[in-house]
């Protein structure tokens, strides 16, 4: 595209067309690096870093696609209208000094003290998502197959599945490689296991419902059992989801006592547990009132995750085999695995397969939000999405 041409509107840009030429270019970088060729490597990123097309996707990532996308940099700027991204992706040249971040402090999980974050400005996030995506083909053509850290493509759960394949005939050794002051630093709360967290929770909201009636209580509880068990159903947890329903029952039958103190246990369990689907003690609303029953974590059949293979990258162009692992992706929602599936992981509006770390957002196709029938559901870019609703996001 010429300079006359970057006036074009931001949201009638060739996307399709520039996202498919920077593929190419980085599918190019990925196969010389793999082959050895760091000259074609250079010469490839090069021209990648001066496209401007590339420039283009590194400003639509980091104004558009990124979660962080509002938060400002030392010069204020939180967000950029059409025009103005125009004009930073014709800026953007990787030449002079980078400008300062804004110092912020955020707290350490689990912990009072804070750490320090730097944010950047908007126009050296777009720098470095530039040569992030120049960089990351060749790196990914030669990082070792089991190292899952900041990978497109790999999750937690392929390193889980790599320590479970290692060590399930044999017990090993674990290195921490931050060993100084380990044990004297080392926050012990902090290694409590994420199953007590789970089971923290739902007592929490067991022991803050006294006032709410079953139904009520079932409702605040399902979507955090269900969502929490299907996270943890790729990995070996049968075990951990019955006794966690033994003791998330334990928590309901003291909330059934609190709520009727001069009532007996056998009066609280006939009138809150029923025999529903082969199970005998369910907890759940009665017939009249909708036959609403509390989910149980041991529901959730254990399917153990696939993991990735070994010399896969997104960067080798396998469309098969990545839009089918999407679909498959752990702690993904059922419906949007579904419509992955469906769609054969491409979005409809720009007809493109979606990457790695591509950004998804479910679009009700007849703009009313409550209808939420599969029918009238598709997954989409988030950008795509913005397009669709423009003038609300303008």
């Amino acid at each position: 595209m010429s300079n006359t041409d970057k006036t074009v509107e931001w949201n009638n840009l060739p996307w399709r067309e520039i996202e498919k030429v920077i593929f190419k270019l980085q599918k190019r970088i990925y196969q010389a690096s793999k082959d050895g060729d760091i000259k074609a490597v250079r010469k490839l990123q090069k021209t990648l870093i001066n496209s401007w097309y590339a420039k283009l996707i590194a400003v639509r990532k980091v104004t558009q696609d990124n979660t962080g996308k509002n938060t400002a940099g030392i010069d204020g700027v939180k967000s950029l209208t059409p025009k103005q991204r125009l004009q930073l992706a014709k800026d953007l040249k990787m030449n002079g000094k980078s400008k300062p971040t804004r110092r912020v402090w955020i707290p350490k999980p689990g912990k009072v003290e804070k750490r320090p974050l730097g944010i950047p400005v908007m126009e050296e996030r777009a720098k470095q998502a530039l040569v992030k995506s120049a960089l990351e083909p060749e790196w990914e053509a030669k990082f070792e197959p089991n190292s899952f850290g900041f990978r497109p493509g790999r999750s937690c759960h392929d390193a889980i599945g790599q320590v479970y394949m290692s060590i399930k005939q044999k017990a090993k050794y674990a290195l921490d490689a931050d060993i100084a002051g380990c044990f004297d630093n080392i926050d012990h709360n902090a290694l409590l296991k994420k199953v007590k967290k789970h089971f923290q929770t739902l007592s929490d909201i067991i022991k803050n419902s006294k006032a709410k009636n079953q139904a009520k209580l079932i409702e605040r509880l399902n979507p955090i059992i269900k969502g929490w068990s299907n996270y943890y159903s790729k990995v070996v947890s049968k075990a951990i989801y019955n006794k966690l329903d033994a003791l998330v029952y334990w928590q309901l039958v003291r909330w059934g006592l609190k709520r009727h103190p001069s009532k007996s246990k056998a009066w609280v369990s006939n009138r809150y547990w029923h025999s529903i689907d082969g199970w005998k003690r369910t907890f759940a609303t009665r017939e009249s009132e909708g036959s609403l029953k509390l989910i149980r974590h041991i529901e959730k059949p254990i399917k153990r995750h696939i993991q990735i293979q070994r010399n896969k990258s997104p960067y080798d162009g396998d469309w098969v085999y990545w839009s089918k692992r999407r679909g498959n992706y752990p702690g993904k929602p059922s419906t949007v695995a579904h419509l992955l599936k469906e769609q054969r992981g491409k979005c409809p509006h720009c007809n493109l397969n979606f990457f790695s770390d591509d950004l998804l957002e479910v679009h009700h196709k007849d703009k009313n939000r409550k209808n939420n029938r599969r029918t009238n559901l598709e997954v989409l870019h988030k950008h795509c999405h913005q397009n669709i609703h423009k003038q609300r996001y303008a």
